[in-house]
């Protein structure tokens, strides 16, 4: 199968976000000095806290898992999927933790076999969060400097996450058996051991740097997940650190462990849900340019017929709802032709462009729409509007194209460029198709009657003509 090219994450981090990315990691520094200092002070706080906070975490890991795949079917770049295996095992290795935690919250007398299986069930999702991030910087270089065919590259997205999978699942499994013969991390007051401060936190704070240091060359933190995985990483080190400084459960410092554990599971999270809102207002905004671009002139720039059309149906039926006259404008610039035959085409699109704005000009109000409908002639649609105001926009209109003052072919009636208009005005109950015939029967007349005039639509045949000087 021929390869697909795979679309990388383009989102680069503004400066702005830079600041914020180190204002959080530095907070997140900050938190874990001051645990240091007051962290071995007592705090009494709710029993089901921890279990709340951790069932919290379990759904935003999935989220983020959720996320992140949307990411990887919208951009066939394999590290997205990486990425969101990573936080998908990781929060389904939560859930054992969370019924472990939850047995240990309440009742008082759980028995120590439970609080050593809690511990290195909070150990095992740690390390293998690290270890899956790990894989995930590495397949960012490996998959931008390589083209695999498209069949190949999601081979290896399900095999890797099959296997994360069966991995973790044996580890739980493991765990469960055999969690009272692995060495005791965590004392019966929730201090940690020298076992873990010496070797096991050791370990995973080398491992979190490494990755680290592995993001930063290989990436530069130069896009937007990168640089906000790193404020990821510099908590996941803190929560760590702060976690071999408790000196008992329920103090300060293991509470504060427990808030970076929190920002680091959601912090990616935010910034995903962030970006994918930019995303969406983005689309939003290029569909309603597109939208608006279909229904435009491309020469004017007033409404097109098609445009004309949504607008006046759209105004008809406001006019019916709400028994309110709407009146029709139909204009149509005088011997247009020997216009264009005379001075060509260019010109002939720099007047039809200068008219355009004139009308313009003309209609103020919000609810007023402009259109040039084909050619040399235009509408407009004025909204709750009786004759008497329809016939104050048309002589306005007529007097703005007179002051262009665009000179006429020599053949023409008239020295300039003039207009003739039609008024035909609806009382909410006469439908689309009528109105505009009317509009049209009273532009006719108008142009009968010598042009450069406005004339309005009556039931009888010749009434109500209104007849303007020619200028």
């Amino acid at each position: 199968m021929a390869t697909v090219p795979a679309t990388q994450d383009r989102a680069i981090a503004a400066f702005g976000e830079r600041r914020l990315a180190l204002v959080v990691a530095c907070a997140g520094i900050l938190l874990a000095g001051a645990a240091v200092l007051w962290g071995s002070r007592f705090s009494s706080v709710a029993a089901a806290l921890p279990p709340a906070l951790v069932s919290a975490a379990v759904v935003t890991m999935m989220v983020t898992a959720a996320i992140m795949r949307y990411f990887y079917r919208a951009s066939n770049f394999p590290p997205h999927a990486f990425l969101g295996i990573a936080f998908a095992c990781t929060g389904g290795l939560l859930v054992p933790y969370v019924f472990a935690i939850l047995e240990l919250a309440s009742s008082p007398n759980a028995p120590a076999a439970t609080g050593q299986l809690a511990t290195w069930l909070w150990v095992g999702w740690h390390t293998v969060f690290i270890v899956l991030l790990g894989i995930y910087v590495w397949s960012e270089g490996f998959f931008t400097h390589r083209s695999l065919p498209c069949d190949r590259e999601r081979k290896i997205v399900r095999t890797f996450a099959a296997g994360a999978v069966v991995i973790a699942t044996v580890g739980v499994v493991l765990l469960l058996t055999c969690a009272q013969w692995l060495p005791t991390l965590q004392s019966a007051s929730g201090t940690f051991t020298p076992t873990y401060r010496v070797i096991v936190q050791q370990i995973m704070l080398a491992l979190c740097a490494g990755v680290c240091v592995m993001l930063i060359f290989r990436t530069g933190l130069n896009k937007t997940v990168h640089l906000w995985l790193a404020v990821v990483l510099v908590l996941f080190a803190c929560e760590m650190f702060i976690n071999g400084k408790v000196v008992q459960r329920s103090s300060v410092g293991w509470y504060i462990g427990l808030a970076e554990g929190l920002a680091w599971q959601s912090v990616l999270l935010v910034v995903l849900l962030r970006r994918a809102n930019e995303q969406l207002v983005e689309f939003v905004s290029s569909n309603r340019s597109l939208s608006e671009a279909t229904v435009r002139d491309a020469l004017t720039g007033l409404l097109n017929r098609r445009g004309f059309d949504e607008r006046f149906q759209e105004a008809l039926a406001d006019a019916r709802m709400m028994r309110a006259p709407l009146a029709l404008l139909a204009l149509d610039l005088d011997n247009f032709k020997s216009y264009n035959d005379y001075f060509g085409h260019v010109a002939g699109d720099k007047a039809l462009q200068a008219v355009a704005q004139a009308i313009s000009g003309v209609t103020t109000r919000t609810r007023d729409v402009a259109c040039r409908v084909g050619g040399e002639e235009f509408a407009l649609v004025l909204p709750f509007t009786e004759e008497s105001g329809a016939m104050t926009v048309a002589e306005r209109v007529r007097a703005a194209v007179l002051q262009l003052r665009l000179a006429h072919a020599p053949d023409a009636a008239l020295a300039i460029l003039s207009v003739s208009i039609g008024v035909a005005v609806s009382d909410g109950t006469v439908d689309g198709t009528e109105l505009y015939h009317r509009a049209d029967q009273a532009l006719y007349r108008a142009k009968r009657l010598g042009r450069n005039r406005i004339a309005r639509h009556t039931p009888a045949p010749e009434a109500g003509v209104t007849t303007l000087r020619a200028v």
